[in-house]
């Protein structure tokens, strides 16, 4: 994960927390790419920033089961909100490691509804080569 602690302090204030989920997919192996960035803010300045990436591979069947016959690439919300979950999870843990022995250690990433953040289906089309 790409992490930094930009002030390691006692803060006055509760921190706040903004998320950034975003997914992309690579059809050549048949992976999903689920990035989490998550920013902790002290009224507007950054604290603490981590960026976390997973990749999963998929099923050459479900692949199939996703792709339709125009070629695009339809991944349900449902299942992207499961691998966030997962994504949401490593990041958890790897802030914990991150933060051991500073002030940030007592903050956790808070518990979210990723039904809100991903609502809808990821629908792709690749790209066309005309090689």
């Amino acid at each position: 994960p790409q992490f930094a602690i930009l002030k390691d302090e006692a803060f006055a204030n509760p921190l706040r927390v903004n998320y950034e989920v975003n997914f992309s997919i690579d059809d050549q192996i048949k992976s999903i790419r689920n990035s989490f960035k998550i920013s902790y803010l002290n009224g507007e300045e950054a604290v603490m920033v981590m960026m976390i990436v997973c990749y999963f591979d998929v099923a050459p069947e479900s692949w199939k089961e996703m792709t339709q016959k125009n070629g695009n690439i339809v991944i349900p919300a449902g299942f992207l909100q499961h691998l966030a979950t997962v994504t949401l999870g490593a990041a958890r843990g790897a802030q914990f490691a991150k933060t051991e022995a500073t002030n940030l250690n007592n903050y956790t990433i808070p518990l979210m509804n990723l039904t809100e953040l991903v609502k809808n289906d990821m629908v792709v089309t690749p790209n066309v080569s005309n090689k």
